[in-house]
């Protein structure tokens, strides 16, 4: 009658018997010689994880386990020729760089190493406090906060043109990345400036850099709902709400009352808009010559608009988006 072999693999040799051993994976009996050992990774080196196993059951080490060593850096070129468009790092005490990459204006990271590292500023307050510490200049009074909520891929508004401009701030103070332009702004638009969290760009007439762009500011969102803050110094300037012309800052000239002044003057009305803007309101009844040139937001000051009065401004839209001063029922309006 025959007899299994109970050794699975292994060879019984009586006239040269040798030790038998069990594969510690998959349990069959081989030759204690044919077993290996089953390395593994740890770190830099190999190490035996204390099974025996057969051939097929040895798996090569894994990987993923075994610790990347990163060959050296590279050793610097002499004179790599850097863009000159590139903005060089700012040092403290130093002239501020500028550069075709921030197109005039000065750029801080607000960012902090302590008490927490990576916090920057998160109130207004604390926001300008540190510009004025960083740039040496001071925060003129009055200035017009013009700050926005993002709307993501949709162009906005954020600085009206004020001839009258010598300083502007614009500031970040979410945790996403947001960009604006000088001009119009458009979707990822090449002329846009990126502005990332707890960065600030700043332009003053003090620094005796260049005159500060009194153009129109525009910005547009990578998200919605985000705030991003605008400031600039706008005594004297003119804003537009919705399409209500209004007055940031009144000079002490501008009148605020219609009582005692001749048809067609200009005077602040309150309560037509939230906060603390006064709409400009035009003293009946108003006979506009055809003839006499149009006003238009981007050129006229609030003192412009006192002096040349609202008579001759017309008394229906002359065009939507032209941004031309009209005459909406005794409100000045912007078309």
């Amino acid at each position: 009658m025959a007899i299994g072999n109970y050794a699975g693999h292994a060879k019984v040799n009586p006239r040269d018997p040798s030790a038998q051993g069990e594969c510690d994976r998959c349990g069959f009996w081989y030759q204690l010689d044919r077993l290996g050992k089953q390395m593994q990774w740890t770190g830099v080196e190999l190490i035996w994880t204390g099974n025996l196993v057969c051939d097929k059951c040895n798996d090569i080490p894994q990987e993923q386990n075994k610790a990347l060593i990163l060959p050296p850096d590279p050793k610097p070129r002499i004179n790599p020729r850097p863009s000159r468009e590139a903005t060089p790092p700012y040092y403290k005490g130093f002239t501020p760089p500028t550069s075709f990459d921030n197109q005039g204006m000065t750029q801080w990271d607000l960012t902090t190493a302590a008490p927490i590292a990576g916090t920057y500023p998160r109130t207004k307050a604390a926001v300008l406090s540190a510009i004025q510490t960083i740039s040496g200049v001071t925060t003129p009074i009055p200035i017009s906060d013009q700050s926005i909520t993002t709307i993501r891929g949709t162009p906005q508004t954020a600085l009206i043109a004020n001839p009258t401009r010598t300083w502007m701030l614009c500031y970040n103070p979410t945790q996403q990345v947001a960009e604006f332009a000088l001009g119009a702004t458009t979707w990822n638009g090449t002329s846009n400036l990126g502005i990332g969290p707890g960065e600030a760009y700043f332009w003053a007439n003090a620094q005796n850099l260049t005159q500060v762009y009194q153009g129109v500011v525009s910005a547009i969102g990578q998200f919605s709902n985000l705030p991003l803050w605008f400031w600039d110094s706008s005594a004297g300037g003119l804003g537009n709400d919705g399409g209500v012309l209004f007055v940031p800052f009144p000079p002490p000239a501008f009148p605020e009352s219609p009582t005692g002044l001749a048809a067609g003057s200009v005077y602040l009305v309150p309560n037509v808009l939230p906060g603390n803007q006064y709409a400009v309101g035009i003293v009946a009844p108003t006979v506009p010559n055809p003839l006499a040139p149009p006003i238009f937001l981007s050129t006229i000051t609030a003192l412009g608009l006192l002096s040349l009065g609202g008579a001759n401004l017309p008394l229906t839209n002359p065009g939507v988006g032209t941004q031309q001063i009209w005459n909406n029922g005794g409100l000045a309006a912007v078309a």
